[in-house]
């Protein structure tokens, strides 16, 4: 069996991630995670505003980070 648990750090995909850990899945069973976040400040789509790639990236990481934090846990 294939599924696709989609987590956005709500409460809610909190949830979802405990039930989906919780169900008994059969033997070769294939769990694919998609993380959904927002992750550059408001201002950053704003004219004029440049971020440098290191920022863009240590925000990526760090959000990347919480995500395989909550499917861990």
């Amino acid at each position: 069996m294939r599924a696709l648990l989609a987590i956005d750090g709500s409460r809610d995909s909190k949830r979802a991630t405990e039930l989906v850990r919780n169900l008994a899945w059969p033997s070769g069973s294939a769990m694919r995670v998609l993380s959904a976040y927002h992750v550059l400040p408001f201002y950053a789509g704003m004219p004029g505003v440049v971020l440098s790639p290191e920022v863009v990236e240590q925000t990526e990481t760090a959000f990347r980070g919480a995500a395989e934090a909550m499917v861990r846990s």
